[in-house]
């Protein structure tokens, strides 16, 4: 998903997942990591099948974290 819609997508799943379970995770060159490490679940977390995630592929690498976030007004 393009970085300037997950501010609004991810409020909304927040509010609307209903009964549906949503892990959200970054794309980097670790899936395994994006999925186990460091997700984020909307609504109850389910099993993730690890063994079916590899370690590495050729996506980018994962940006730097943001330690300083703002709200927009």
């Amino acid at each position: 998903m393009p970085r300037e819609v997950f501010p609004e997508l991810v409020p909304w799943l927040m509010l609307n997942h209903g009964r549906l379970s949503v892990l959200v995770h970054p794309n980097t060159t670790n899936p395994r990591r994006d999925h186990l490490a460091d997700p984020v679940w909307i609504g109850p977390a389910l099993a993730v099948h690890a063994d079916k995630l590899p370690e590495h592929s050729e996506m980018e690498e994962a940006p730097a974290p943001n330690t300083s976030p703002t709200l927009r007004p």
